[in-house]
């Protein structure tokens, strides 16, 4: 099995760092930790089809475990750049309606991820249960098969040698350490199932933040709009008053004009 299968997270890219705005380098890998949450489920499934079967090994368990611990930190981190990529704005209003989409499209892609991650969580730990209950029943069986009527546990054998009966505490030693390995798996993935939950809340507060957040720019955007239309309004009416204007003075011009010629020609004919 390749590392990849460990769930090791991928390398970022110096593409990822370099060059482009803030935004780009965050939508980009937030899309490449969605792929490889997707990519760990798969390798998750194939080992949890192992628990409880004659594949099944604390190698398998340990790989399982490994994977699903480092697809939980994965998640937590996809949501914290998921979050700060949402909140950059645009001075655009077509870019921000263009970033609105995309982001919505990436944080669909992340919750389907993360459900199908839960999902896989839940049947692991469905099948540790089970393999615990069966390892329990049969180390009672073979508690009662080892010791007689009257013996009580922990007290020495009937009709057995010491090394013979080291050999079975040991053995049961083991088995208790085994059941105990996976109660253990248990409550962890009890545990990194209520933190993925954690992580479906703090999504859909940012749903609803970031929501209103758009709804208010689109309020400005569309107030914006109508101011500006009020403006040309009233410049068009102050234009329409500035040409009244000249016109009126145009008159008062030539009325003083002829007023003035009348004048001038009455003053000429009596000095004439």
């Amino acid at each position: 099995m390749s590392r990849g299968e460990f769930g090791s997270r991928r390398p970022r890219d110096q593409d990822d760092f370099g060059g482009g705005s803030e935004y780009d380098r965050l939508y980009k890998q937030v899309g490449n930790n969605v792929q490889q949450i997707n990519n760990n489920v798969n390798v998750m499934q194939k080992m949890v089809k192992k628990l409880g079967t004659t594949e099944d090994a604390m190698q398998v368990q340990d790989r399982l475990q490994q994977t699903e611990k480092t697809t939980k930190s994965l998640a937590g981190e996809t949501n914290s750049m998921l979050k700060q990529l949402a909140f950059l704005e645009s001075d655009d209003p077509s870019e921000q309606k263009q970033r609105k989409v995309q982001v919505g499209r990436l944080r669909d892609n992340f919750m389907s991820a993360l459900n199908n991650f839960q999902s896989i969580q839940r049947e692991a730990a469905e099948r540790e249960r089970a393999c615990v209950s069966r390892a329990r029943a049969a180390s009672n069986m073979e508690n009662q098969g080892n010791f007689g009527p009257s013996d009580s546990k922990g007290i020495s054998y009937d009709n057995r040698d010491q090394s013979t009966n080291i050999q079975i505490q040991q053995e049961d030693e083991v088995a208790v350490e085994l059941i105990e390995e996976r109660e253990r798996a248990i409550r962890q993935l009890e545990s990194d199932i209520m933190d993925v939950n954690e992580i479906f809340r703090d999504l859909g507060t940012m749903i609803h933040e970031q929501g209103e957040i758009v709804d208010n720019i689109e309020s400005h955007v569309e107030s914006a709009g109508s101011h500006v239309e009020d403006a040309n309004v009233q410049l068009a009416k102050a234009s329409e008053y500035q040409k009244a204007s000249r016109r009126k003075m145009c008159c008062l011009l030539v009325i003083l004009l002829v007023v003035g010629g009348i004048i001038g020609i009455i003053i000429w004919q009596t000095t004439k």
